[in-house]
């Protein structure tokens, strides 16, 4: 904020605005109704040169008789009306109709606007420029004029009727709309706000939602939040009825997609926005958005890990999708696929992912687009794939969501592919890939003012840099990312998410806090039925047991014996090797060598693919390792 001049400070800059030396009486008025403000100097200044009271003498001016204190204007507003007034009646007007417009306002639209001819609206913007009050803008081809201060605009504004703004308002909005169509379409926010200080609330409204659509593709979240919020306030002075739900229903399903990307996706608000979208959508009898606020809806649960919840409005989405498109199409089938991908029936999300990515469906997620909206499938289709034993398959799948995201050239839909790829190469223990992604993610969500992205993001970078070597940074960073997911509502994956975190204490030696969090792992798990991740929960729990003082070897055999039955009973072929090998050297090291390499040999042997990965790779060596054994005679191999 500008310091206030003192009187002589004030007095200074009075006349070198007047030009030369002013009366003594004329400096002390200014002076003491300025009250140091610079502007209010510069404009009082000027409204007394123009008020003709002062006389030019050569070098100075001279007071034309006494100065009534009447013809001093008192306020900083009182000066700028004074200076409006003494202005001729077409530059005023000018002024008038380029406030309205804004406080920096093109020459067409103005010429459209205010009905002036040529010639005598050019005369009238030469007449402000000269009396200093706008200043010349915009570019050869489009040019425009500002006004020199916000405080001037306010001014040339307020010196109108409240009926004749609200005219010139609607005026300028049907203008814009019809005369500048390519104005209109990059900033339809224009459009909404003078559509709705025109009154004019239906006309309005959707271009506010459609100005909150630009600002979400520019990731400017905030901005589509106000942008929403001036719609809803607008639309409370309709009358209730179908027309006002109608309006609120475009209004409510924008809201929950920048809610999405400011908040996330597990936020209460985002929930409840999309919730009432819904509601407007039985009230209106419209179908698309019926589907797309399921889908919003069935995202938030899903994210929130509210399992069953999900699924019941994963069923609507789909009785919607019939009722709309007939049965059998792709609408849904991706819902569907993530359901029951974290609820482990993995072949059932195989299905209808593949399903969801053969055939484009309809958009359903204005947030993302149709290019994302594909990507989407094909990254949890990666997984599933990984999980039932098929990681090149998956790999491609993963490469291909990614490069689709990335065609789409949107911040949020790049963020959320990366959090997926970053996901498999955790799986696959990819750690160069990993921190790779990982980096790539902080960088845009941060960026982009992305939260919860860049909490996946830093959570991930933690994870390679553990697998690394480097546990205690790497612990301090996913403490902090872990208890962020909580607290935002972030449950869905939280067992997998504490599995991270679990390993991570254990490799710090903090055992205690490990199997604390491994048993926090294990009851969200039962608690929401995500139950994706459970042979992997059990394969921990043996290992945790091994490196524990004191060493329970039963415990884990117990373990490792729990998740390789899950795993089977989920057709999860790669959690079923990851815990054969472990077992498998349990059992050596007991001295079940033989019974160890049949074993696991027999796993190893279903596989056709991914034999460069480090889980394949770390199979193959235990069972060299085993025949080694067995060939050269160790007793511990042989013994059963």
């Amino acid at each position: 904020m500008l310091e206030r001049l003192d009187p002589i400070e004030a007095a200074a800059v009075a006349e070198a605005v007047a030009g030369k030396r002013l009366p003594q009486e004329v400096l002390n008025e200014i002076v003491a109704h300025a009250d140091g403000v610079p502007l209010f100097i510069e404009e009082l200044t000027k409204a007394m040169r123009d008020l003709n009271v002062l006389v030019d003498a050569g070098d100075h001016f001279d007071l034309l008789g006494s100065l009534p204190a009447v013809t001093v204007p008192v306020t900083l507003q009182d000066a700028l009306m004074a200076r409006l007034d003494s202005l001729p009646p077409s530059a005023r007007h000018a002024a008038q109709v380029g406030a309205v417009i804004g406080r920096e306002f093109d020459r067409a639209l103005l010429a459209s606007v205010s009905d002036m001819p040529a010639g005598e609206l050019e005369t009238a913007l030469s007449e402000l420029i000269g009396a200093e009050l706008i200043l010349s803008g915009g570019t050869t081809a489009s040019p425009a004029n500002i006004f020199k201060h916000a405080l001037i605009q306010d001014a040339a504004y307020e010196s109108l009727l409240k009926r004749r703004r609200r005219e010139l308002h609607g005026a300028i909005a049907d203008a814009l709309v019809n005369r500048f169509k390519d104005t209109a379409t990059a900033h339809p926010e224009l459009v909404a706000g003078h559509y709705g200080r025109s009154g004019l609330v239906e006309q309005a409204v959707p271009y506010y939602q459609a100005a909150a659509r630009t600002a979400i593709m520019r990731s400017a979240t905030i901005e589509a939040l106000g942008q929403l919020n001036n719609g809803l306030s607008l639309l409370e002075t309709l009358p209730e009825g179908l027309e006002r739900n109608r309006l609120e229903l475009g209004l409510r399903l924008a809201l929950g997609d920048a809610l999405r990307a400011a908040k996330g996706t597990a936020a209460v608000e985002t929930g409840t926005a999309y919730a009432r979208a819904r509601f407007l959508a039985g009230q209106t009898g419209a179908e698309h958005e019926n589907l797309r606020a399921c889908y919003g809806e069935f995202l938030c649960y899903y994210n929130r890990a509210e399992l069953d919840r999900a699924r019941e409005v994963e069923n609507e989405l789909m009785r919607a999708a019939s009722r709309a498109y007939g049965e059998g199409g792709p609408i849904g089938a991706d819902a569907a696929g993530f359901v029951a991908l974290w609820m482990g029936d993995f072949a059932t999300a195989r299905s209808f992912l593949e399903q969801r990515v053969s055939t484009r469906a309809p958009v359903l997620d204005p947030l993302l687009g149709a290019d994302i909206a594909d990507a989407g499938p094909n990254l949890y289709l990666a997984r599933t794939l990984l999980i039932l034993g098929y990681p090149e398959q998956g790999y491609r799948r993963c490469r291909q969501g990614l490069e689709t995201a990335e065609k789409t050239r949107q911040p949020f839909a790049i963020a959320l592919a990366l959090a997926n790829t970053c996901v498999y190469y955790h799986l696959c223990k990819d750690w160069l890939a990993l921190r790779r992604d990982s980096e790539r993610l902080i960088a845009l969500a941060s960026e982009k003012a992305m939260p919860a992205m860049l909490n996946k993001g830093r959570g991930f970078r933690a994870a390679s840099l553990i697998a690394e070597g480097n546990a205690t940074e790497g612990l301090e960073t996913l403490k902090s990312c872990y208890e962020h997911d909580v607290n935002a509502g972030y449950l869905v994956m939280m067992p997998y998410y504490g599995s991270i975190l679990a390993e991570a204490y254990l490799s710090s030696g903090n055992v205690e806090d490990a199997r604390r969090v491994l048993d926090d792992a294990f009851e969200r798990a039962t608690s929401t039925g995500e139950r994706w991740f459970d042979a992997e929960l059990y394969r921990l729990k043996g290992e945790f047991a091994l490196r524990e003082p004191g060493r329970d070897g039963d415990l884990a055999a117990e373990s490792f014996g729990k998740s390789v039955e899950t795993a089977g009973a989920q057709a999860a072929k790669w959690w079923e090797l990851r815990t054969a090998t472990q077992l498998a050297r349990l059992w050596a090291e007991r001295g079940a060598g033989e019974k160890a390499h049949d074993f696991l040999t027999h796993v190893r042997d279903w596989f056709t693919e991914g034999f460069e990965t480090a889980d394949v790779r770390e199979a193959e060596a235990l069972l060299s390792e085993l025949e080694r054994a067995t060939l050269f005679g160790s007793p511990s191999a042989r013994r059963e």
